[in-house]
């Protein structure tokens, strides 16, 4: 058997190993110098035979090859044992470890993903507010573009409005000077459309209409149309009632609905 000799031999452990001549003397395989290190691996440990277990008296050398044996399998055993029981804690370790990192990345990843749909919630619907906003300025712009290009504009806004008015006494028009004198040039259609007056007013936009019957009144003024419908748009998206966030499968955007 070989022992563990970090440091050189005294002499109470037997004669210096150098040999005759101051050439190092070879043990165990290994070639030792002066001051029993190997050559060439100065600062390596050694191994070299204990010579306690070399002598004829030693327990190992009195026991038989049956108890040798014996007791070489009881030793694997016992390393084996101590071996699987340390294993078997390092994985058991290593499972605790990594369920506890796996539940703070669940715990974090959940925080994540609910920031990031608050987040996207948020700028979706600030984005829709926008997109009705711009909306609304558009359709001011093209009713304004398409009042110019159509003088029956107004009579469309006449008819919605009057569809509204259904009273027995007799209804006044107060309209923009231009469509009051462009209406004026049509007899038949006041009368189809139960107009017994019309009233000249220039704070009245272009396309618009305000319609009287006794002391009730119906303002079908532009202004007064867009900003309901703006009213409405806004109403609508405070309620939560537009989709802002798709469903699932849904890889469009939702835009107003």
């Amino acid at each position: 058997m070989l022992k563990w000799c970090p440091e050189p031999f005294t002499s109470d452990r037997g004669p210096e190993r150098t040999a005759a001549g101051g050439r190092p003397e070879f043990v165990s395989g290994l070639a030792l110098d002066g001051m029993g290190r190997a050559q060439g691996q100065e600062d390596r440990p050694v191994f070299e035979s204990d010579p306690r277990l070399a002598r004829a008296t030693s327990l190992w050398n009195q026991l038989d090859e049956t108890d040798k044996d014996s007791l070489m399998d009881s030793a694997r055993s016992f390393l084996q044992e101590e071996f699987e029981a340390r294993e078997n804690q390092l994985r058991e370790n290593q499972k605790r470890e990594l369920a506890q990192v796996r539940g703070e990345l669940e715990v974090r990843l959940e925080n994540w993903s609910r920031e990031f749909s608050s987040g996207l919630a948020r700028e979706r619907h600030e984005m829709a507010v926008e997109a009705a906003g711009l909306a609304v300025a558009l359709a001011r712009k093209i009713i304004r573009d398409t009042v110019d290009a159509d003088p029956d504009f107004v009579v469309r806004t006449l008819e919605t409005a009057l569809f509204k008015a259904q009273d027995s006494h007799p209804l006044t028009a107060v309209l923009h000077p231009d469509d009051a004198e462009y209406l004026a040039q049509k007899p038949e259609l006041l009368s189809r459309l139960r107009i017994e007056k019309i009233v000249p007013d220039r704070r009245m936009e272009k396309g618009g209409c305000r319609v009287r019957a006794g002391v009730q009144e119906w303002d079908a003024s532009l202004t007064r149309q867009v900003d309901t419908l703006a009213a409405i748009v806004e109403e609508t998206l405070a309620a939560g009632e537009v989709a802002l966030v798709p469903g699932p499968g849904d890889n469009d955007d939702p835009g107003l609905e």
